[in-house]
């Protein structure tokens, strides 16, 4: 079961996989597994250093967990180096809470610190709780938010693909009741830190061609010098849709006292770090 876990952490996502499913090479290997784990409805994933277990219920799940320590490498290990003792972590587009689990494991080593999970899909938002408690560590405060950030509360639709895992959710303002449509409250990231009266020092937005309006809601936020670092997965096609482009995000940025410190496409997105320069 090792070697076909380690095979399926290899795989993971990548075009490989694709072209060997294709072809049916190794699908009754991974289809054992898979069967298993998804029986067992956990698994348990060594990643940067840090033995970690996750909810494993459904084949997305399970993917994205075996991804987790292999996905995004580059930028993990970005995200986990300017962590400092007794942060506070914004997690923006938490999914199953991957990021977030990593991020709490991290501050306990460092000494404590905080991790707020931020994740508009209720029942994702629900499982990543669950997985934030399967690796609760006792330094480390972490709380789950279930609610859609972006520059103007109100209402919106959450836009829903699969099961919500596989990260791919979009919210828009446009559309009403349908399938895979869910209702969402949405809230500025600064009347956020307000009410939990948690001010960030790292913050991560992952929220698939919102991210602009995310950062947006976060304006005040800026402002506050304690708040170092900003990581943020930038989409180039939906935000084109929208009129806008990743040169806006970092002229944003920019205007708000933060450099690209680093950037790095991947795939049709680019992973953006930015620091603040004053």
């Amino acid at each position: 079961m090792q070697l076909i876990q380690r095979l399926r952490q290899t795989l993971a996502g990548s075009r490989l996989e694709t072209g060997l499913r294709r072809l049916g090479l190794g699908r009754p290997l991974l289809a054992l597994y898979e069967r298993r784990l998804l029986a067992r409805g956990r698994q348990r994933v060594s990643a940067f250093g840090f033995q970690l277990e996750f909810l494993a219920r459904t084949k997305a799940e399970l993917t994205r967990v075996d991804m987790a320590g292999h996905h995004e490498p580059d930028l993990v290990a970005r995200f986990l180096a300017c962590l400092r003792q007794n942060d506070v972590v914004y997690d923006v587009g938490a999914n199953i809470g991957v990021f977030s689990v990593l991020a709490a494991r991290r501050l306990n080593r460092l000494g404590g610190g905080e991790v707020l999970a931020v994740e508009p899909n209720p029942l994702i938002a629900d499982t990543a709780a669950r997985n934030l408690a399967l690796n609760s560590v006792a330094g480390v405060k972490t709380r789950v938010v279930a609610t859609a950030l972006g520059d103007t509360a109100g209402v919106g639709w959450l836009l829903t693909a699969g099961d919500g895992a596989e990260g791919k959710d979009r919210l828009t303002y446009r559309t009403g009741a349908g399938v895979g449509v869910t209702q969402v409250l949405v809230r500025c990231g600064d009347d956020l830190v307000r009410e939990t009266r948690l001010w960030p020092n790292v913050i991560k937005i992952d929220v698939e061609g919102g991210e602009l309006a995310v950062l947006g809601g976060f304006s005040e936020s800026f402002g506050i010098r304690d708040l170092r670092d900003v990581f943020v997965e930038v989409h180039p096609d939906l935000l084109r849709s929208q009129g806008a482009s990743a040169g806006d995000i970092v002229a944003f940025m920019r205007e708000h006292g933060f450099q690209s410190a680093w950037h790095a496409p991947r795939g049709t997105e680019i992973h953006y770090h930015f620091e603040r320069t004053e």
